[in-house]
């Protein structure tokens, strides 16, 4: 789960660009985030970019991917009791 994120992070992001990863203790469960500095999930793919096969055929840059990591880390997160957003 956490490769597929910071590969995620790390191919949309500038070059020589930081990947930033941290978690928190929240009411009982752990959240953890990984932030880059790329431009962002647009309004069109907010709600898919974690569904299988997805991807954000504007931004991603060269080689194009399956459009299948965030859909695997969401399957895991998800087959542990968590949620993913």
């Amino acid at each position: 789960m956490f490769v597929n994120l910071l590969a995620n992070a790390n191919k949309f992001g500038p070059d020589d660009s930081a990947v930033s990863v941290g978690a928190r203790a929240v009411d009982g469960a752990i959240e953890v985030h990984v932030e880059d500095a790329g431009p962002g999930v647009t309004d069109g793919d907010r709600g898919s970019i974690f569904e299988r096969f997805h991807r954000a055929a504007e931004q991603e840059p060269e080689p194009r991917g399956l459009g299948l990591g965030l859909w695997i880390v969401k399957s895991i997160v998800e087959r542990h009791g968590g949620t993913v957003a």
